[in-house]
């Protein structure tokens, strides 16, 4: 182990350099844009009432990719219906060959200097405006759009998480926190679900770790996690987005708690059936954990041209 260990220490000391080297070239960082990378499989119906949800609240300059799996033609259908319905929004779609590779790929093609990930079962429940990220400088904070003061509970590991000492920030609307000072969701840095990077930063990790999919990449990060634990964190007053746990796709974390009742074969038949995630309703539901558990709520309604 100790052998290991020794074998880690260049590689961190090399991404302490890349992050400093970096610090000095652009240590006021201006985002007038945010790239935005969607991860989704087998949830056509989920990422529907993500996209929709987006259009109602997301203000500002962004590009957004969508990085999808399936597992039949049939799931292909229904992505494709969604890709032709929001096509004015959808910088890109990439059906994976192979996750690493492709991701990289997208991150590098995307234009914007700072980078967002999200999941397909999440929904936007209030507004965000990309502007107000303008004068943040991201060699010193990290932003989480999913965290708020209301968090105390960490579903995925059913744990009490309380809320570290949150104060005004000196850019509104932001507050600020310490990502030392608590643990569950008030700990993770380097959370695929909302939070914001630089992206060049995140490409130089990216291209170092090993990762499969979305659950092995946020732990692949988890060596590197020390590093933006540093920086503070910022959050908003309320929850910009919620990660609803309807069902699972992935196979890396069976231990991750999620709903049993709507699989993502069940939520194709409702879709065929032109039923819809009711996301005016679904926003309503209270919720101290970044990700909820809940009964989903449904309107009949076909695809409209967004």
């Amino acid at each position: 182990m100790e052998k290991k260990n020794n074998l880690m220490i260049p590689i961190y000391k090399r991404i302490l350099h890349f992050l400093w080297l970096n610090f000095i070239k652009t240590n006021k960082n201006k985002l007038n844009g945010l790239s935005i990378i969607i991860f989704s499989k087998d949830r056509p119906l989920q990422l529907d009432g993500l996209l929709r949800s987006f259009l109602e609240n997301i203000e500002g300059n962004y590009q957004l990719i969508i990085q999808w799996n399936s597992t039949s033609k049939e799931f292909d259908k229904a992505y494709y219906e969604i890709f032709e319905n929001y096509n004015n929004i959808i910088y890109k779609n990439i059906k994976e060959k192979q996750f690493k590779a492709d991701l990289i790929n997208s991150i590098e093609e995307t234009e914007f200097p700072n980078l967002m990930f999200l999941v397909d079962d999440i929904l936007f429940v209030s507004k965000f405006n990309i502007s107000w990220l303008n004068t943040i400088n991201l060699k010193k904070v990290v932003p989480s759009i999913r965290l708020w003061p209301g968090i105390n509970y960490t579903q995925p590991s059913e744990t009490y998480s309380p809320p570290p000492v949150i104060v005004p920030f000196s850019i509104n609307p932001w507050r600020l926190f310490s990502w030392t000072e608590s643990n569950g969701y008030w700990s993770m840095p380097l959370s695929v679900d909302g939070n914001i990077f630089e992206k060049s930063e995140i490409l130089f990790l990216l291209k170092k770790a090993d990762f499969k999919a979305p659950n092995s990449l946020e732990k692949a990060f988890g060596p590197y996690r020390f590093i933006y634990k540093r920086r503070k964190g910022i959050c908003l007053e309320n929850p910009v987005i919620l990660n609803f746990a309807l069902n699972r796709v992935n196979t890396e974390n069976t231990d991750f708690a999620c709903g049993e009742d709507y699989s993502p074969e069940k939520l194709l038949e409702l879709w065929n059936q032109n039923q819809r995630i009711d996301i005016n309703k679904m926003k309503e539901i209270d919720s101290n954990s970044c990700h909820i558990i809940c009964t989903p709520i449904f309107i009949n309604s076909k695809l409209i041209k967004e």
